[in-house]
């Protein structure tokens, strides 16, 4: 009789999905969707999301609704939250600039 080897596994973590809230809906979202795509970010949900306004704090403020809205979704759907948030805005001369930063 001969034994099988049993081969070691590893168990690999699913990664969560990632929000990148935009301040335009134009340029910065073709411009991260494309390099999402070319950098073959495809194991993870990655949304690029250009519907926050272009004011700094109208991103982060976004990107805080969208957090909960996300908590509530995946917690009735049972899946994973988003697991990281990034805002991306230029950081012009925005009177909001510095509140939105803290």
């Amino acid at each position: 009789m001969e034994l099988l080897k049993t081969r070691r596994t590893e168990l690999i973590a699913v990664p969560q999905p990632v929000l990148i809230v935009c301040e335009d809906a134009k340029s910065s979202v073709f411009y991260l969707s494309k390099k999402i795509k070319s950098l073959g970010l495809h194991y993870a949900e990655v949304l690029v999301d250009g519907n926050s306004g272009s004011a700094p704090l109208s991103v982060v403020d976004y990107a805080i609704q969208r957090k909960a809205e996300n908590k509530k979704e995946a917690k009735k759907k049972k899946q994973k939250p988003y697991g990281k948030i990034f805002c991306v805005m230029d950081v012009d001369d925005h009177p909001n600039l510095k509140a939105a930063i803290n």
